[in-house]
């Protein structure tokens, strides 16, 4: 509860550890939560309210401790915010590289060196007592009790060696605060660094290449975008269909030997039988001239033969062979008058033909005696 606090506490201080610390789990956790809530407007806003508050928090005491103007405490804040309104708007991946900017802020700040002279805990220093968080472990009594063994030698000479546990737990606080501790002695490295790309004749190329490389990256994401989107269309497009329209059977007539004939919607002549059991739904295709080569015609005993635009199955069993309306006459004439015909290697038997398409009146006016 007191680490808590001390994370929403405007009067204290933060060296750059903590700030740095702060502030990158700000941003990534705004980056990974609205990457899993994409879509979730009310949700990926809240946290980014929340990763804003906590920024802005630490970016005061941050400026406090650096002894910089406070009115600048709300700058990474405001842009943050901005950049993660348009990275949820949008909701694209390329926006995120707009999160460079208030970064870019941050990380300047970590450039000033904090007041020397302040003891800090867990990288903060103010009215939050943090005291629970750097409390030494407890020793055993043998370690914190003085051992002084004496060695005897041949010249009997003595020799004392000490220990006190309490003189190591000083030393280990006192590392402890020189760690966290801002004030160090001679010219700081984020003092150099801050010089070295703010002076007047570095800062133009030093904000020119960081713009440069957030539209780069905005860019590589367009592009990676635009091809993954344009893979995803192609396969989702639909394969082609065998068959676009499902042609209807109409007025069927079994005849002697087995096979059965009816008219599709636009009076085509289909001829039905069955056979073995096929997994294939398409046997022959007139379109594409392929499949089975004895079902690209049907030949009759006198050599007269017409060709189906397709022959398909149904139920793996069913053959259907389908033919125009052009050669509808043609073919019930030849069903009519002649002995057989062989179709998709199997032969009919034509007997009795002639008077079962006699007494079907569907069937008759395509005849001519």
């Amino acid at each position: 509860m007191q680490l808590l606090k001390s994370i929403f506490c405007l009067s204290g201080f933060d060296n750059r550890q903590r700030y740095g610390t702060i502030c990158g789990i700000s941003y990534l956790s705004f980056i990974l939560m609205s990457a899993i809530l994409g879509g979730h407007v009310i949700s990926s806003a809240t946290v980014l309210f929340l990763a804003v508050i906590i920024c802005v928090f630490t970016t005061r005491r941050r400026l406090q401790d650096a002894r910089l103007n406070k009115n600048w405490s709300a700058a990474p804040g405001v842009i943050f915010a901005l950049t993660g309104l348009v990275i949820i708007s949008v909701n694209h991946a390329g926006a995120y590289w707009l999160l460079l900017i208030p970064m870019v802020l941050s990380s300047l700040l970590l450039t000033y060196p904090g007041k020397p002279g302040k003891t800090y805990q867990l990288g903060y220093n103010g009215p939050v007592d943090l005291q629970s968080f750097n409390r030494p472990h407890t020793h055993s009594h043998q370690g914190q009790s003085r051992i002084e063994p004496t060695l005897s030698g041949a010249a009997e000479s003595e020799q004392t060696f000490t220990f006190d546990g309490h003189e190591q737990a000083s030393e280990a606080a006192a590392a402890s605060e020189e760690v966290f501790a801002d004030g160090r002695q001679g010219q700081d490295p984020g003092e150099q660094i801050r010089l070295l790309l703010l002076n007047p004749q570095n800062a133009l190329y030093a904000g020119g290449g960081i713009l440069a490389f957030i539209i780069t990256g905005i860019v590589i994401s367009l592009i990676f975008s635009g091809s993954d989107k344009q893979e995803q269309k192609t396969d989702e497009i639909p394969q082609p269909q065998v068959q676009t329209q499902l042609d209807e059977k109409l007025h069927k007539i079994d005849l002697p030997d087995s096979f059965s004939l009816m008219f599709n919607q636009y009076q085509g002549v289909i001829i039905h039988w069955q056979s073995d059991k096929t997994e294939q739904t398409q046997i022959w295709s007139l379109k594409s001239a392929r499949g089975d080569n004895s079902c690209e015609k049907i030949t009759f005993n006198n050599g007269e033969s017409f060709r189906p635009y397709e022959v398909t199955t149904e139920m793996g069993e069913n053959y259907y062979a389908s033919f125009s309306p052009l050669d509808t006459k043609g073919l019930l004439q030849a069903i009519a008058f002649r002995g057989n015909f062989s179709l998709c290697g199997y032969k009919f038997s034509l007997k009795g033909s002639q008077a079962a398409l006699g007494k079907n009146n569907h069937y008759a006016q395509f005849i001519d005696y």
